[in-house]
């Protein structure tokens, strides 16, 4: 029963829930997916869509117990040359933060848990024969289980502001 109780809604800093993503073991069932890019000098208000639909090949097999969240800021030493061999990266990524302690408790990673979208709803027979306040297991949150090779829709809404995410797959 206490999944029953999962918040799958809201985007959450892996430091609320005492962890880092850089050091506990976790597989990526995906390549990063990329919600928002930015131009400092460029980007105007109002330039982020509310909603974003997104296909994703799974690059692994697994459950999806959650929508990881973090971001990468590139720039480059000459404007005339943007080449790996000079460009300066700041990122909260996991495995780019593996010894950076400081930059993980500053900005850190964000995790929303992951139901699946098209849950089993229980049956009526299930439903009449719930008894108080017994659920049946058909109404708990369903996992999210993707299979290497497939393709996914996963989609992302935002606030009016664009300050909240949220994420389905």
């Amino acid at each position: 029963m206490v999944n029953s109780l999962r918040d799958t809604a809201s985007v959450v800093f892996t430091k609320k829930y005492g962890f880092r993503m850089s050091t506990i073991p976790f597989k990526r069932l995906s390549e990063p997916i990329p919600v928002l890019s930015i131009d400092f000098a460029k980007t105007k208000m109002g330039f982020a869509a509310d909603k974003q639909n997104f296909k994703v090949k799974a690059t692994e097999s697994g459950t999806a117990h959650a929508m990881l969240l973090f971001w990468k800021s590139e720039d480059y030493t000459s404007k005339t040359e943007e080449t790996d061999a000079n460009k300066l990266v700041m990122s909260t990524d996991p495995a780019d933060t593996l010894d950076n302690f400081p930059r993980d408790m500053q900005w850190g990673q964000a995790i929303q848990l992951l139901d699946a979208t098209n849950p089993i709803l229980p049956t009526e027979e299930e439903e009449s024969s719930a008894k108080g306040n017994v659920i049946p297991a058909s109404a708990l949150p369903q996992p999210v289980v993707w299979t290497k090779g497939e393709e996914y829709n996963v989609s992302c809404v935002s606030s009016d502001d664009h300050v909240i995410l949220q994420f389905t797959a």
